[in-house]
């Protein structure tokens, strides 16, 4: 399925962020506890232009990083899966020999990925699901959670379509935060396929369009 998000912006409301540094900023609401309390990760981010489309997936790959999960780190990929992961009937083995993902068979639950950290050595850090998503020239495939694995252990991940949308400076694609420095606006696309919104420049947010 894909996800469409339009985002609206004055000419006026682009000079003031322009010159604020500041870029649209997606985090993505999960279910699994992040390694830090109340920390999250920088999905995606783009420049403001007077209308912007993001677009989506429910495609999902699983990563390992040997990235130290703290403020302002930028979340680095070290392993991922070739392709996208499949939930349920599957389960996505890290390891033990090679630091790869390898699938087996798995009588798990519709909705939800499963791995195993099979890697002998503690090189990595933590594990998560990472998602393409793009806008314009721009298609990345980027963390959106993070939680740590130490050897043996079994992870489930069971991801949402919810989304939280900012506008921030000094920001870039998968940097770990723990401040959000304006109020986000909180979507749901559980049901939903589109939805627009409008930069409101007196309030510093975003509303519904």
């Amino acid at each position: 399925m894909t996800y469409n998000l339009k985002l609206n912006f004055t000419s006026s409301a682009l000079t003031t962020l322009a010159a604020q540094n500041k870029k649209i900023v997606v985090v993505k609401e999960s279910n699994e506890p992040s390694p830090i309390s109340g920390a999250t990760i920088a999905w995606f981010t783009t420049q403001p232009f007077q209308q912007v489309k993001i677009t989506w997936e429910n495609d999902f790959y699983l990563y390992a990083t040997q990235t130290e999960f703290k403020a302002g780190a930028v979340i680095d990929k070290s392993s991922s899966s070739d392709n996208s992961v499949v939930d349920g009937s599957f389960r996505y083995n890290f390891g033990p020999d090679a630091a790869i993902f390898q699938s087996e068979a798995y009588s798990g639950s519709n909705g939800t990925v499963y791995m195993k950290n099979l890697f002998t050595d503690g090189f990595f850090t933590a594990f998560g699901l990472a998602q393409k998503i793009s806008s314009g020239s721009k298609t990345v495939i980027n963390p959106i959670n993070a939680v740590k694995g130490i050897y043996n252990d079994n992870i489930a991940f069971t991801p949402i379509e919810k989304i939280r949308v900012f506008m921030q400076a000094n920001i870039q694609d998968s940097k770990v935060l723990t401040e959000i420095t304006s109020d986000p606006i909180k979507l749901d696309f559980t049901g939903k396929t589109e939805q627009e919104i409008v930069y409101n420049e007196a309030k510093n947010i975003f509303v519904l369009k």
